[in-house]
């Protein structure tokens, strides 16, 4: 996409400074895998425990328990936890952001929102202007017929300069009268004392100087502007769709060895088969033809209100798989037929077992297991369904390899 050009001014790239330049930090999952160094980055650092959750190599339990600081374990309200899915779904980002991105986002939104400055979170986002399109191509239209002139036998007649000149003078007097003011050569006094440095009316722009002219555009002295600004609270990540929803939130990102995104984006999913459009990033088939065919599409405003849609150029549409039939359905506990379609038996099941499992949070301070009631049934056979459309991400022409004895 061109998407919405916002620069990303809350982003810091700056580790291992003497002064900790934020007050506030909450650290991501990835910013422990890659082993960041977070040393006098911040006064405080905090995570949710569903992160400490995903630490599982010896590695990153070993950069744990060398940290010289100790990260503290929050969780998020409720109200950030709402905010921000809410705007996530505004921006796509919904689809790619997994319990622990959401929980991390939020407490830093819970944090920001009691820090000064906290008007300034945005509860939606910008509708910025789009890029200009391509430019329409010129059409070969016709010209005009001229009517030809007649050739005659009459010799050509040649013009003198004198002839010229009659015919200029006939051609300025049928014009308009213009006044011209004519100034004689004798009266331009030329100023001999002018130095050839000072041609250009201005001092140049150096390095050495360019601070002084930023801080008088800006209407404070150099002193202020080289004066470092503390963050109140920020965020280390280096996933895409964190940084997205961050950013366009208003919320200081940290960015992780310098993988940072340079646009926000605003995403939606379009069919390639009816170009049916449709906000509701967690949909699988199209809500208008029925076929798996959506597309993740990045879009903006323009200025008419219009909205925009950037796809791919000369994109092809995998075909791989359709070229053999499928195979027939067959019956059974346990077999899982290929989903086609949103109301198949089997994605139905599984879509239902999905929406249980959201609904029970093992890690809830308040969930108590009722014991003789839970469920104890094993995925066995097709008693849950399938949520796999199609043949998923394994090649349907290639052959399956052959196991057990041969008979």
């Amino acid at each position: 996409m061109a998407a919405i050009d916002q620069p990303t001014k809350n982003t810091a790239d700056h580790f291992g400074s003497e002064e900790p330049k934020i007050k506030t930090l909450v650290i991501d999952t990835n910013a422990i895998i890659n082993g960041i160094s977070l040393r006098n980055l911040a006064e405080e650092f905090y995570t949710c425990p569903e992160v400490m959750v995903e630490i599982r190599s010896s590695h990153s339990r070993d950069f744990l328990t060398r940290l010289p600081f100790e990260i503290q374990i929050e969780q998020p309200s409720e109200e950030s936890m709402k905010a921000v899915v809410e705007f996530s779904k505004k921006t796509g980002d919904y689809a790619s952001l997994s319990i622990p991105d959401i929980k991390v986002l939020a407490l830093a939104h819970t944090f920001a929102m009691k820090a000064p400055g906290h008007e300034e979170i945005r509860s939606e986002p910008l509708k910025g202007p789009a890029k200009k399109g391509p430019t329409p191509k010129k059409t070969n239209t016709p010209a005009a017929p001229q009517p030809v002139k007649k050739e005659t036998d009459e010799p050509v007649k040649e013009k003198t300069n004198e002839s010229a000149k009659e015919e200029v003078k006939e051609s300025v007097k049928e014009e308009d009268p213009v006044e011209y003011l004519v100034q004689s050569v004798d009266d331009i006094i030329i100023d001999e004392n002018i130095d050839e440095d000072d041609s250009d009316a201005g001092d140049w722009i150096t390095p050495e100087n360019v601070g002084e002219f930023q801080a008088a555009q800006l209407g404070v002295t150099p002193e202020e502007m080289r004066k470092p600004k503390k963050m109140e609270v920020a965020c280390v990540t280096s996933d895409f769709a964190m940084q997205n929803v961050l950013l366009q939130m208003n919320m200081n990102l940290v960015s992780a060895g310098g993988h940072r995104i340079k646009k926000v984006r605003n995403w939606v999913l379009r069919c390639h088969a009816c170009f049916t459009v449709t906000t509701d990033m967690e949909k699988k088939f199209c809500p208008k033809c029925g076929n798996a065919s959506l597309m993740r599409v990045s879009c903006s405003t323009n200025n008419k209100g219009q909205i925009v849609y950037y796809l791919k150029r000369n994109y092809n549409y995998n075909l791989r798989g359709t070229k053999y039939d499928i195979p027939n359905p067959k019956g059974g506990r346990q077999v899982n037929n290929l989903v086609l379609r949103e109301d198949q038996n089997e994605y139905v099941k599984a879509t239902r077992g999905h929406q249980k499992k959201k609904l029970v949070d093992l890690f809830d301070p308040d969930f108590t297991p009722i014991y003789g009631k839970m469920e104890t049934r094993t995925p066995g056979n097709n008693m849950y369904g399938t949520d796999v459309i199609g043949f998923g991400r394994k090649n349907p022409n290639a052959t399956n390899k052959r196991t057990g004895r041969k008979k």
